[in-house]
């Protein structure tokens, strides 16, 4: 037997064939669960936000701007505060 085809032969019975795809899916199953996790915790979060947001005295008239919703709000509220809410005279007159 010509020794490229004894060598296919034999790697199709290598160990590293099953466990390396099994090692694989474990990968994929482990970093998915990580991902749905983290997207659990951001959409906490970002709930957490829209209800602190809502506490505030621009919410209502942010909320009353049609297309605005809660997390272009949050992120409008974000903004730092300067002297004179200068930012919020900026964001009223844009």
């Amino acid at each position: 037997m010509p020794k490229a085809k004894l060598l296919i032969k034999v790697a199709k019975q290598s160990i590293g064939i099953t466990e390396g795809t099994q090692m694989a899916q474990h990968e994929i199953a482990t970093l998915l669960r990580q991902y749905r996790l983290l997207e659990s915790e951001i959409e906490s979060v970002n709930n957490q936000l829209a209800e602190m947001a809502k506490t505030t005295m621009e919410y209502d008239l942010l909320a009353s701007v049609p297309g605005l919703g809660d997390a272009t709000i949050v992120d409008l509220l974000s903004i730092p505060y300067v002297e004179s809410n200068q930012w919020w005279y900026c964001v009223v007159n844009y």
